[in-house]
């Protein structure tokens, strides 16, 4: 059972598109870097805030047995993300994406442990 999916950027398959003048202009589709890079700026953005609040202001709006480890998934996040799309693991095998990205799981769990005030 093959788990690959078809990159819709590669070769073989923009040689497939139609070589009319009128679809020419539709016929190469980009990977959407910039979409992902603005949801990789607005997540900075969450993970930035209650930090700077706290050190500008002396407060911080969350406390920080929520705030740990809602950066820890934020960051996981954004860890796939570029992972995914930058490193183009979208569309290589499944198990070389499950490789790199399952220690996340691991790094989670040493971080949960640490957030946790004894």
């Amino acid at each position: 059972m093959q788990f690959i999916r078809k990159n819709p950027y590669s070769e073989e398959l923009r040689q497939q598109q139609p070589t009319d003048p009128q679809h020419a202009v539709h016929a190469h589709k980009h990977p959407p870097y910039m979409m992902v890079f603005l949801w990789l700026v607005i997540l900075t953005a969450i993970e930035v805030f209650p930090i700077f609040t706290e050190i500008i202001f002396g407060f911080s709006p969350v406390p920080h047995n929520i705030l740990v480890p809602l950066l820890l998934t934020i960051a996981v996040i954004k860890a796939a993300l570029v992972a995914l799309y930058y490193m183009h693991l979208l569309y290589d095998k499944f198990w070389l994406g499950a490789m790199i990205l399952s220690p996340l799981a691991f790094a989670m769990f040493f971080g949960l442990v640490i957030a946790v005030p004894y």
